[in-house]
């Protein structure tokens, strides 16, 4: 009867106590996100500091989940002893409920591969390390402008100036440079970088700009129109009916174009993942709820 109670409360209490690890362990499965995107952007802004023109490694959280799964067994078992020497009767009894818990967050990561957005983020990474060299690619960051080539424009410039507009980011030759203080910090060779709590403002702010510039349709990127100039030739000689006049286009750069106002090369469609599309998804909720 003992061992019955028991197992009864045990049974009894385990979804309580699954529900709270489950709690629990979600929320630090979502810190564990957070932490995820400061420390790749450290270690890229360590990698770009030994060396400006390697390309970063970005990866964005596509999903999560988290599985907490708890398991209990009951093994009770009674002993009686018969025996026509000694007296006959109860000689012992045991109960053993062996419990488990097993425990399994992952992440679904998209990683960074479009070479417009590793360009825009090596060239955010060298605006943040080298404020005062211009790079080739900084203009991406940019909106378009007259004068400017036609291409990709992220519209993140502004962000940008305002966080350089602060000294947040540490920058050292050995171990011994980095603060006890810091928060984060990474290496790349003899290159050390870090960032302290009183810098922790303008560094989630560059996360931020990092992770727009990564989850960015480039579908809805701003590609000026390119434009062309005609020019003709003649053959001049009229006694060769084959070859009379050619007409070509040009672009500013002197590149044969492939049409009028079209640029030399045709552009590339991206199928970049952008994670879920939100409004594509409202709306067919909407048609579903819809009576």
């Amino acid at each position: 009867m003992r061992a019955f109670l028991v197992a009864t409360v045990a049974v009894l209490l385990l979804p309580g106590c699954t529900w709270t690890a489950l709690r629990q362990q979600s929320v630090e499965l979502s810190g564990a996100g957070a932490d995820l995107r400061y420390r790749e952007v450290i270690e890229n802004l360590a990698m770009i500091s030994a060396n400006p023109w390697r390309l970063p490694a970005y990866s964005s959280i596509y999903a999560s989940s988290m599985d907490v799964t708890d398991g209990v067994q009951v093994d009770a078992s009674t002993t009686w002893i018969h025996s026509i020497s000694a007296p006959s009767g109860f000689s012992s009894q045991t109960l053993d409920i062996p419990a488990s818990r097993s425990v399994k967050g992952a992440f679904t990561l998209d990683p960074t591969i479009a070479p417009e957005k590793l360009r825009a983020l090596r060239a955010a990474c060298q605006w943040v390390l080298y404020p005062d060299v211009a790079y080739p690619d900084r203009a991406l960051l940019g909106t378009y402008g007259p004068g400017l080539s036609a291409g990709n424009y992220f519209g993140v410039d502004k962000d940008l100036s305002e966080v350089c507009q602060f000294s947040w980011l540490g920058k050292g030759r050995s171990r011994l440079d980095v603060p006890r203080s810091a928060c984060y910090w990474a290496h790349c060779g003899n290159c050390y970088v870090w960032v302290c709590p009183e810098g922790m403002e303008c560094f989630s702010r560059f996360v931020l700009v990092c992770q727009k510039i990564a989850r960015f349709d480039l579908s809805k990127l701003y590609q000026p129109v390119v434009g062309t100039r005609t020019v003709k030739w003649s053959s001049g000689d009229l006694n060769n009916p084959r070859i009379q006049t050619v007409t070509a286009y040009v672009d500013d750069y002197g590149n044969l174009a492939i049409g009028q106002n079209l640029p030399a090369l045709p552009p590339k469609m991206r199928n970049d993942n952008t994670g879920q599309q939100s409004d594509l998804k409202a709306s067919i909720n909407a048609a579903i709820l819809a009576p």
